[in-house]
């Protein structure tokens, strides 16, 4: 389903774009993949986790192992991201540490440039802030590190 700005239906406590149940009434069940991680996301423990336990079942059936021990069932982020969810939202965040020290690098570095007006940077510096500013942009997509 679309969700819009600018739609008559347009609900801004759902996503963009969402995967809709009719049976049950509430937003379908979704598995994400990052890098060879995969996460079952479902309206409870008990959904994400029939998710989970349906795709380890395929993976097996194609003779790829699933380490069942490996799965967590925490609200802990996961590549970066916390989503925090209730009846009515879904938000997505980073912890206040990542927070913290994306905006002292983004600060550190307009610092650096007032202070040095020939522009010369650290190559090596410069690519370690790159690299979490892209990290940052995989939960806010408004950060554009390039």
């Amino acid at each position: 389903m679309l969700n819009l700005i600018g739609s008559k239906s347009f609900n801004p406590a759902l996503p963009q774009v969402f995967k809709w149940n009719e049976i049950a009434g509430k937003i379908a069940g979704d598995l994400r993949a990052y890098v060879d991680d995969l996460r079952a996301i479902g309206w409870s423990h008990e959904h994400a986790w029939q998710i989970a336990r349906h795709i380890a079942s395929r993976l097996q059936y194609l003779r790829i192992q699933d380490a069942a021990r490996k799965r967590r069932i925490d609200n802990g982020p996961w590549a970066g991201s916390i989503f925090i969810s209730s009846k009515d939202k879904v938000q997505r965040t980073v912890s206040q540490s990542k927070w913290d020290k994306g905006r002292n690098y983004v600060l550190e570095l307009a610092s650096f440039l007032n202070k040095n007006k020939d522009g010369n940077l650290d190559y090596k510096h410069l690519e370690r802030v790159r690299g979490f500013l892209c990290h940052l942009a995989m939960t806010y997509e408004i950060l554009f590190p390039f």
